[in-house]
């Protein structure tokens, strides 16, 4: 096991964003993530992956089975904290892999089914008002516009 930066994005000036994450060595430049990433778009815990530099994406060469869910700003106290991360693994088999501030990253398997992670989160965003968003689930995964699914949930991972 090792930490690597990797491609983050870009800042709203152009400069380039990386983020460390725990990753695996499989073999020359492709590693294996170990915990959801809490910048980096378009990787799942499990997810194999090619890297060359941080300055440019990762590639993706094999999806791990997960989804990766980001919940931004959570006004949660201890207690809700608590019961939101029983819930998640009661309901969902569902990780915290990561915290941030106020800012989760969240690893569930994609055998839960997508309908069912995502009624998960619409409802507890309507109880608690905070947002989410899968993160790696999206064909243009830098283009927040575009909602192209990847759809690789249903097909064999």
């Amino acid at each position: 096991m090792k930490l690597l930066k990797i491609y983050a994005g870009k800042t709203s000036s152009g400069n380039t964003k990386a983020e460390e994450v725990l990753v695996e060595d499989i073999d020359v430049n492709t590693y294996k993530l170990l915990s959801a990433s809490g910048l980096a778009l378009n990787l799942a815990k499990g997810d194999i992956f090619k890297f060359f530099n941080s300055e440019e994406p990762v590639k993706v060469i094999h999806r791990g089975g997960n989804f990766n869910i980001h919940i931004y700003e959570a006004n949660l106290t201890l207690e809700d904290y608590e019961d939101f991360k029983n819930e998640l693994l009661d309901y969902l088999e569902g990780t915290i892999d990561g915290l941030s501030g106020n800012n989760m990253a969240i690893t569930v398997s994609s055998t839960q089914g997508i309908q069912r992670v995502n009624s998960f989160f619409i409802n507890f965003s309507e109880i608690s008002g905070n947002n989410w968003a899968f993160t790696n689930i999206y064909k243009n995964y830098e283009d927040f516009d575009d909602e192209t699914l990847l759809d690789w949930w249903d097909k064999k991972c």
